[in-house]
């Protein structure tokens, strides 16, 4: 202070939002301080306060470029051990993880185009909101996507009208959204919840997403070769068992074990058409007493598998209690 002139409250006001100290103790602390007086006509001291404001400014854009310099450095590092990461479910939660740490995201999720229904579903989420945002899920054409898709940017939505039609539940307050791109396509969303970002953090963002796509899709190949390897040891085995000198027994169930821990099964049957009984007849079982299964006889057409044996074709039931096509008829 070199000028015995009364600051304004708004340089006061704004000097202390860049310093540990509030303005009322900062106008304490400028009248204890010592003044040197100068013959300075008032152009002079609003000169002398557009430099002091425009250090400030300096300082604290220069502290905005470090702070941003240090999560670039971060999410370098967080690319890196992307790519080291041998599973896709691994490399979601890393990146979520990565969010609380640098932008101290707490709810976040990462949505992934499923090519069957043409909808954008949630694979993996974070946060005391997960219950909520795991769920969500939306058509290409509605609400989240639809502006994704429209602008190929990131979207930020803090309306709480356009969050609802959105199909997010009044937990939600706002969102910010950064698309997946896989040339042209969208083909997944990260959104990130309840939380303010920089407009500096934007780029920063938008540029990563780019490369966990990237990462992402080369875990689903990882997994997707590990999956078929495990296929072709378990059918090698298979054969191998086929051409042992085992009993008949012993090869039924070496098959229905080695396909029960190839999907991952609790309980399995090998069933074998039987020309007397003109049904299946079952020859092994997985999960269950054998005793009590073994005079069983499904006729072609009854449940599940008598629709294969009549069909000739696999068939693929997630809920036997709902599904129609087993109605009124027995669901074995």
């Amino acid at each position: 202070r070199v000028f015995d002139t009364p600051l304004t409250d708004e340089f006061i006001e704004e000097l202390a939002s860049h310093v540990d100290i509030s303005p009322e103790e900062l106008k304490i602390l400028a009248a204890l301080t010592s003044v040197k007086p100068l013959n300075l006509f008032q152009k002079d001291v609003g000169s002398l306060e557009g430099i002091a404001r425009y250090i400030l400014q300096s300082g604290f854009e220069r502290n905005i470029l470090s702070d941003n310099a240090s999560r670039l450095r971060a999410l370098l590092n967080v690319g890196i051990d992307l790519s080291a990461r041998s599973s896709r479910d691994e490399v979601l939660k890393l990146f979520l993880n990565s969010l609380e740490f640098l932008y101290g995201v707490q709810d976040a999720s990462i949505m992934l185009l499923d090519s069957g229904s043409h909808r954008y579903k949630t694979v993996s989420s974070v946060g005391p909101l997960r219950a909520v945002t795991e769920s969500y899920s939306c058509t290409i054409a509605e609400g989240l996507a639809a502006k994704v898709l429209e602008y190929r940017s990131p979207v930020y939505i803090n309306n709480a009208f356009d969050l609802l039609k959105a199909g997010f539940p009044e937990e939600i307050s706002s969102c910010f959204t950064f698309p997946l791109q896989e040339g042209e396509q969208v083909a997944g969303m990260i959104n990130i919840f309840n939380v303010e970002l920089a407009q500096d953090d934007l780029p920063i963002l938008t540029a990563f997403c780019r490369y966990l796509y990237t990462a992402i899709t080369n875990a689903t190949l990882r997994d997707s070769i590990r999956s078929q390897m495990d296929t072709l040891f378990a059918v090698t085995e298979a054969c191998s068992a086929l051409c042992s000198d085992t009993s008949t027994d012993e090869l039924f169930h070496t098959i229905l074990d080695k396909a029960a821990s190839l999907l991952k099964a609790e309980q399995g049957s090998l069933m074998l058409f039987n020309e007397e009984a003109k049904g299946l007849v079952i020859k092994a079982t997985r999960g269950f007493n054998e005793k009590l299964v073994e005079h069983f006889r499904i006729r072609p057409g009854e449940g599940i598998a008598g629709r294969v044996l009549e069909s000739g074709k696999p068939l693929i039931v997630s809920d036997i209690s709902s599904d129609p096509r087993l109605s009124g008829r027995k669901r074995q």
